[in-house]
C-alpha cells in the first residue's frame, strides 16, 4: 500500500502510539490504510459523550491499523496529531478525497 508523503508522519506517530497501548513491537502493527477525508464536523470522526461539536466540515485525515488481531483507528485533522479513537465511537467521515489536503 501507497501512503501519500505528507501523511508518513501521522502513520509513524500513530503506530508508535499503538505499540506503547498495547506493549508490543511496531513490527507487528499492520497499517491497513492511510487517508485523506473531509470529517462533517469538530469531533473529527471520534465524539466523546455528551460533548457538543462545531457543525462544519474540517479537511482531516484517517489512519487505520491493526494489531492484537483487531482494528484501531487513529483521526486527525490541520497538524493535530494522529488520537487514538476506540471501536466504539468511531463514525464516518463526510467524504473520502483523493486529493492532498494541508494537514501539516
Amino acid at each position: 500500500m501507497s501512503i501519500d508523503p505528507q501523511l508518513e508522519p501521522f502513520v509513524s506517530q500513530a503506530r508508535d502510539d499503538l505499540a506503547r497501548r498495547l506493549e508490543i513491537d511496531k513490527a507487528e502493527i499492520t497499517v491497513i490504510d492511510a487517508g485523506f477525508v473531509t470529517w462533517p464536523n469538530s469531533a473529527l470522526g471520534c465524539p466523546e459523550p455528551d460533548m457538543m461539536y462545531t457543525q462544519a466540515l474540517v479537511p482531516g485525515y484517517r489512519i487505520r491499523l491493526r494489531a492484537d488481531g483487531a482494528l484501531h483507528h487513529y483521526h486527525g485533522a490541520e497538524g493535530r496529531p494522529p488520537s487514538h479513537c476506540p471501536t466504539d465511537r468511531v463514525t464516518d467521515p463526510a467524504a473520502e478525497s483523493a486529493g492532498r489536503k494541508d494537514v501539516t
